[in-house]
C-alpha cells in the first residue's frame, strides 16, 4: 500500500468524536475559515448545493436539540448547521440566464 494511502486511512481510523464543546465563541476569521473549507468538499457534479446556516440565538439552539434528540446541539460556543440547498442553486441559474443547468424536478418514492 502506497505512503498516501496509508497516512489517509492512518487519519481516517485516528479521527474521534466529540459532543462537549466549550461555550467560547470563534473569531470571525475561523468561521470563515470553516465555512470555506467546507465548500472545498467534493459535491457532485460540482453542484455546491449546500449553504450554511449560523445559529446563535441559544432558544433556538435549545430547540434544533430537542428536535434532533442531541443535547450538544444547544451547548457550544457557535452551531453552524449546513443544508442541501437546491432553491439557492435555481435562483442563481435564473439570475445569471443559465437555467438550463437546471435540473428537472425529481421525486423519490420510498
Amino acid at each position: 500500500m502506497s505512503q498516501s494511502i496509508t497516512h489517509v486511512l492512518d487519519l481516517i481510523n485516528q479521527r474521534t468524536s466529540i459532543r462537549k464543546f466549550k461555550p467560547m465563541l470563534l473569531s470571525g476569521d475561523d468561521k470563515k475559515q470553516i465555512t470555506k473549507a467546507s465548500f472545498s468538499a467534493p459535491t457532485t457534479q460540482f453542484r455546491q448545493a449546500g449553504s450554511v446556516i449560523e445559529v446563535s440565538d441559544p432558544k433556538i439552539k435549545q430547540q434544533l436539540a430537542e428536535i434532533c434528540g442531541q443535547s450538544y446541539v444547544a451547548n457550544n460556543g457557535l452551531l453552524l448547521v449546513f443544508i442541501a440547498d437546491e432553491y439557492r442553486n435555481i435562483a442563481i441559474a435564473k439570475e445569471q440566464n443559465q437555467e438550463h443547468f437546471m435540473y428537472k424536478k425529481t421525486y423519490f418514492s420510498y
